[in-house]
């Protein structure tokens, strides 16, 4: 039995094309310069050939929930923060208001609920005791004698 030549020929070009492609996909290796090891002040070895400024590699895009302005801002352009810590304050001394005004309204709604309830047992305790009841008895007793 003969092996056809033309599809092996085919084939092995086409593999042959693929091993190509993909060798030359592949990064070129980073050109080192080698340096031997020398004993000394690393300040003396070591020489800054870049000269400039340092940027960040990531940047914080700050938004409050809420605008308003700055009352209080704990931290300078450059300072380390971390996780948490508190950047600036706004102004709320309007919501700060606000909120003991709806603390006092809501003690006072209080009070009138308990003065209402108050009054509804003394009204309650009047009724009662102008019918013949007394606390503590069932069936009432009228001032009936047997």
């Amino acid at each position: 039995m003969s092996i056809p030549l033309k599809p092996l020929l085919i084939l092995g070009l086409a593999g042959a094309a693929v091993a190509v492609w993909w060798y030359g996909a592949q990064p070129q290796p980073v050109a080192i310069r080698l340096q031997p090891v020398l004993i000394g002040a690393v300040e003396a070895v070591v020489a800054n050939t870049r000269a400039g400024t340092v940027n960040a590699c990531r940047r914080a895009r700050l938004a409050p929930g809420a605008g308003g302005q700055i009352a209080r801002l704990m931290v300078k352009e450059g300072d380390r923060v971390r996780g948490g810590q508190l950047l600036l304050e706004l102004w709320n001394q309007d919501l700060r208001a606000r909120a003991t005004l709806a603390e006092r309204e809501a003690e006072a709604d209080a009070a009138r609920a308990r003065a209402i309830c108050l009054n509804a047992d003394n009204a309650h305790g009047r009724r009662t005791a102008s019918a013949g009841f007394r606390s503590g008895t069932w069936p009432p007793r009228r001032n009936a004698r047997a």
